[in-house]
């Protein structure tokens, strides 16, 4: 059974394609595309597309050989051919129930090639300190270890938060499949940081070697003609679900059938336009693609 929906519309999450350290990525794999998917249906009809979804991902359990994580990427590439064959059906009947119901898909895409060169472009070399000056700040010229679902995630996050604002004014409850502590903290602190995009202080330590004290400072940014729209209030929770819900596998199947439609792109279009999803075939439920999307820009 879903659980009590009153006040708030869930989103089912997932993510696809490449997780990994920025600072590591080279040129030759620049066209590699990432993306996080969130699916849903209206709070009131939740329940019942989850008892329309329920029997098929039963039947795709079910055939999955004995300690087989339930996720549809590991299925297709099985050699158990009764597994590849539940999913291929699997697939197909999730779809048609998507579109049926209405279910709604947001997503954000990006390519290795705008990680890396943001990367490149705001990373503060280790540079000596002024001449004279007794002040050394922490972490400076330090590694970085973002990683690209991190720049995701917030591209993501401000998506759903609009979604909410000019479509469905319900806070969003985030649901993730299994995901480890260490990763979900990470998701959290990229929600967090999208709730104060447009007036945000950073603050910074640094060490007086003349005194031998440390000491305090900040840095304020403020975005004043685009605050609202970087600035998110919608998302109100973000969770762990597992992978027991027939809604989790919708965003795993989501996920890998947006992103092997992506992969068939020119390597030079852009991912989250709406030319970019023209001929997918859950097109009719995705909201909030735009011809100029940040996340296809920088």
């Amino acid at each position: 059974m879903v659980g009590d929906l009153r006040g708030c519309r869930r989103f089912y999450a997932d993510e696809a394609g490449d997780g990994t350290l920025v600072r590591n990525l080279l040129p030759e794999k620049d066209a590699k595309i990432s993306l996080f998917v969130g699916i849903s249906f209206a709070p009131e009809i939740e329940q019942e597309a989850t008892d329309r979804l329920k029997p098929h991902f039963d039947r795709f359990c079910e055939a999955a050989p004995v300690s087989a994580k339930i996720h549809i990427t590991d299925a297709f590439a099985s050699t158990c051919s009764e597994w590849r064959s539940a999913a291929l059906a699997t697939r197909n009947q999730y779809i048609d129930i998507m579109l049926s119901m209405g279910a709604v898909i947001v997503f954000a895409a990006r390519r290795n090639r705008l990680s890396r060169e943001l990367h490149a472009l705001l990373n503060i070399p280790d540079t000596p300190p002024s001449p004279g000056s007794p002040i050394r700040v922490a972490g400076l010229g330090r590694p970085s270890n973002k990683r690209i679902d991190d720049d995701l995630m917030t591209m993501f996050a401000l998506r759903l938060d609009a979604f909410a604002q000019d479509i469905d004014p319900r806070p969003i409850e985030l649901l993730f499949d299994a995901l480890d502590q260490a990763t979900l903290g990470r998701y959290k602190a990229a929600i967090e940081r999208t709730r104060n995009i447009g007036n945000r202080t950073v603050p910074i330590k640094f060490w007086n070697v003349d005194t031998r004290l440390p000491g305090t400072a900040s840095i304020r940014f403020s975005v004043n003609s685009y605050q609202a729209q970087l600035t998110s209030q919608m998302i109100s929770h973000a969770s762990v679900a597992g992978k027991s819900s027939p809604l989790v596998l919708a965003a795993d199947i989501t996920a890998n059938h947006l992103l092997h439609h992506l992969q068939t792109l020119p390597s030079d279009a852009r991912l989250n336009a709406p030319s970019s999803i023209a001929d997918w075939e859950l097109q009719p439920c995705v909201w909030g693609v735009s011809q100029n999307a940040i996340d296809d820009i920088l």
